[in-house]
């Protein structure tokens, strides 16, 4: 009985575990498949400008090529590094608060977010690739 017990309370601390290995996107095309569309850096830093505050971030342009984004929901807060040129771009956690981060492990809505960031962002890009914006009306 005794082992039975400590299997369930083993399998309740695993189900209960958030952390997962922190996702960073490296070097993601910012090509529009089945399309000539080419964008320009000024482009691209502004799909991520846009596709971020979409997303409830708060983007900042350091410097021409750098982006920094950061997002608050509730006591969680997460600020990311988003270097880009007109091919690629890439998203790296900078720092966190409330989101267990350590050792290369991060809470899992970090990973979800930051997903979430990079697809906004892919969309931005097909929108500016066919000429209107992702849900068709403007983007506020």
């Amino acid at each position: 009985m005794k082992q039975l017990l400590m299997a369930a309370a083993a399998l309740l601390l695993i189900a209960g575990c958030t952390s997962q290995p922190i996702y960073n996107v490296s070097d993601a095309s910012t090509r529009v498949y089945n399309n000539d569309f080419e964008p320009t850096d000024q482009q691209v830093e502004q799909a991520i400008m846009l596709g971020a505050t979409r997303y409830g971030w708060q983007p900042r342009l350091v410097e021409p090529g750098l982006i920094e984004a950061s997002i608050l929901l509730r006591d969680h807060q997460a600020t990311v590094e988003i270097p880009y040129s007109a091919r690629s771009y890439s998203i790296h956690h900078k720092s966190s608060e409330n989101l267990d981060y350590d050792n290369g492990e991060i809470h899992r809505n970090y990973n979800r977010w930051v997903m979430n960031l990079s697809s906004a962002i892919q969309q931005q890009l097909s929108a500016e690739a066919y000429g209107g914006s992702p849900q068709g009306g403007q983007i506020r």
